[in-house]
């Protein structure tokens, strides 16, 4: 019990810190927070971009584990013969 006295004694009398944020140190927490938030959103969309592509990829030919050719990105290239004028 007298554990939990001084601890919230010490919790809530509060001794005056003589500390501050220069603008240098707040700016840095700022750019922190804000690559943090970016790299997240980043992040999760690839994982969604992933996920999507597994499940997408088992419905349009749930039988075959074989990849489906439109989707290669060889779609309309055809070879050239080079005696033609």
């Amino acid at each position: 019990m007298m554990h939990a006295i001084v601890f919230l004694t010490i919790l809530f009398i509060p001794e005056p810190a003589f500390a501050y944020f220069d603008p240098g140190t707040g700016s840095l927490l700022i750019q922190a927070l804000v690559g943090s938030i970016a790299f997240m959103a980043v992040f999760w969309r690839q994982v969604k971009a992933y996920i999507t592509r597994i499940f997408s990829r088992n419905m349009q030919n749930p039988s075959s584990g074989e990849r489906d050719t439109e989707t290669d990105g060889h779609k309309g290239t055809e070879t050239q013969d080079e005696n033609k004028p």
